[in-house]
C-alpha cells in the first residue's frame, strides 16, 4: 500500500480498517458491518475476508499496521506503525517501495491499512518539528527489521549530530571494525526508517555523495538543509 490507489479503494480500507477496530474492541460483527456502511452481511464479510484474509469473526486475530502519508519538503513520505512501534518511514518515490512494504509485512504477517495511530500522530509531530529547524529529536519507538549488525550501525548513525557527516571508513572504525567499511555501507543501505536514522549523514571519504536508497540529490539536500538550520 503506497496510496496509488483510487479515492473510492482507498475509502474502502478506511471503512474495513474501522471494522477490524470496532471488532477488536468488542463490537458485535453486525454492529461493525452497519458502522462500516455495509448492508450486506454477506458483503461485508466477502470484503473482511479479501482485506484481512479471514472472516469477521477471527478478527481478535488480525494484525495491522497503520499507514500514514506526511508530506515533507523532501518528498512524500509513508509512515507505518503499530503498538510496537515506527516500523518503516519511507520516501514515496522509491521505486521498490512496494517490494519493500511486502517483505516487511510478510516477515510479520500482518496487513497495511491507512489509518490512525498515536506513533503516527508523533512522528508527524517530531517530524514538524525537525523540519521547522525546533529539534533534532525523535523520540518515538522504532520497530528495526535487520540483523545484529545492521542494528548496530544504525544505533551509531544516531550519534552522528546534524550538521555534520562521517565517512564510511568512521562508520566502521566506531563499531570498531575499521575493515567492514563495505559491510557498513550495505547495512546504511538497509535502513528503513529515514531522516529518523540518518543513514543521509554517511558520505564517501572524498567528500562525494552517493549510495542513499532515496537519491544522492535527495541526500544532498537534507545535508544542506541541516548544516543550515540545525548544526
Amino acid at each position: 500500500l503506497t496510496y496509488r490507489i483510487t479515492f473510492q479503494a482507498y475509502q474502502r480500507c478506511r471503512r474495513m480498517g474501522a471494522a477490524l477496530h470496532d471488532l477488536q474492541s468488542g463490537d458485535a460483527v453486525i454492529a461493525a458491518q452497519v458502522n462500516s456502511g455495509f448492508n450486506s452481511s454477506s458483503g461485508f464479510w466477502e470484503a473482511f475476508k479479501q482485506m484481512f484474509g479471514t472472516a469477521p469473526s477471527k478478527a481478535k486475530n488480525v494484525d495491522i499496521l497503520l499507514a500514514r502519508w506526511i508530506d515533507t519538503p523532501f518528498g512524500g513520505m509513508l509512515a507505518l506503525a503499530d503498538d510496537q512501534g515506527l516500523h518503516m518511514l519511507e520516501f514515496v518515490d522509491r521505486r521498490a517501495l512496494e517490494t519493500e512494504i511486502k517483505r516487511l509485512t510478510e516477515h510479520l504477517g500482518y496487513q497495511v491499512i491507512p489509518g490512525d495511530h498515536p506513533y503516527l500522530d508523533q512522528i508527524e509531530l517530531e517530524l514538524n518539528a525537525y523540519l521547522a529547524g525546533e529539534s533534532d529529536q525523535f523520540t518515538v519507538p522504532l520497530v528495526e527489521l535487520g540483523s545484529d549488525f545492521e542494528k548496530s550501525v544504525w544505533a551509531v548513525l544516531k550519534t552522528i549530530p546534524p550538521g555534520e557527516t562521517w565517512s564510511y571508513a568512521d562508520l566502521a572504525k566506531k563499531l570498531g571494525n575499521p575493515n567492514a567499511t563495505r559491510a557498513v555501507g550495505h547495512a546504511n543501505g538497509k535502513n528503513s526508517i529515514a531522516i529518523v536514522i540518518p543513514c543521509h549523514r554517511v558520505i564517501a571519504k572524498s567528500g562525494k555523495i552517493h549510495q542513499y536508497r532515496w537519491g544522492s540529490d535527495r541526500k544532498k539536500a537534507i545535508i544542506g538543509w541541516e548544516a543550515a538550520r540545525l548544526a
